[in-house]
């Protein structure tokens, strides 16, 4: 089942080359549209739904958080903590990536919706969603994360398609 299933499909939808010519292009004049936490408003904070989300509105960048669980994958998620965007507690860095991703996402104050899919995303997860139709700003929340995060897209040949701050 997918979370997805009767909406627009974000999948076929592109916005790559409006957003690449012009992110790419320091002349361009025109505005760039980014979506905070992908598109949070829509869509549980930094979830693939909000992504897919933002990539439907025609937004040009997404900006989401990075952080690395204890086994070091790197993930999206804005708080060292999962209290506030998980239905559950703890700190990111004590629990592996299976473990939040046992955990579903908090829909609260999202549109009524069924979000029961969305779990916490890895980097890799977004990225295959995003390639080619939206640029990804990775804000970095923790050293290690922003280090690995660097490293998973330049070996994937990605370094072009997301920026850091």
């Amino acid at each position: 089942m997918s979370c997805w299933s009767g909406l627009p499909d974000a999948d076929s939808y592109s916005n790559a080359n409006a957003t690449s010519d012009c992110y790419a292009d320091s002349g361009c004049s025109s505005p760039l549209v980014a979506g905070h936490r992908m598109a949070t408003p829509f869509a549980p904070e930094n979830s693939l739904s909000a992504l897919r989300a933002a990539i439907l509105l025609g937004v040009d960048i997404v900006e989401t958080d990075v952080r690395s669980p204890s086994d070091g994958v790197v993930v999206l998620i804005h708080g060292s903590t999962i209290d506030r965007t998980l239905e559950g507690s703890g700190e990111v860095g004590l629990l592996t990536l299976a473990e939040l991703q046992a955990i579903a996402m908090s829909a609260e104050g999202k549109p009524a919706g069924d979000f029961g899919c969305d779990r916490v995303p890895t980097l890799e997860e977004a990225m295959a969603v995003a390639a080619g139709k939206v640029v990804v700003e990775l804000e970095v929340k923790e050293s290690e994360a922003g280090v690995q995060a660097a490293q998973e897209l330049s070996a994937a040949g990605l370094l072009g398609t997301a920026f850091f701050l």
